[in-house]
């Protein structure tokens, strides 16, 4: 059986779409239920977006969630191609 297919561009759409407020965490880009795999392709569109400056991402402590601030440089309908 083969597993869903899940791109780094669909949750980079994903986390665009969360990010109408300023700040979210990052555990709310997966459901009640995460499979890893799922866990770790948002991980990688999160690190994309960071890399491209469209979001900030902080820690405040070892195992503690990862807070999302989108930057005032990330228009609602830009596309960012991939």
């Amino acid at each position: 059986m083969a597993a869903p297919k899940i791109t780094i561009r669909e949750k980079i759409d994903l986390i665009s779409k969360i990010e109408q407020i300023n700040t979210h965490r990052f555990a709310a880009c997966w459901e009640i239920v995460p499979r890893v795999w799922k866990i770790v392709v948002t991980f990688l569109a999160l690190l994309e977006l960071v890399k491209r400056y469209r979001v900030e991402a902080r820690q405040e402590g070892l195992f503690s969630d990862i807070e999302i601030d989108r930057l005032e440089a990330w228009q609602d309908d830009e596309e960012i191609g991939m």
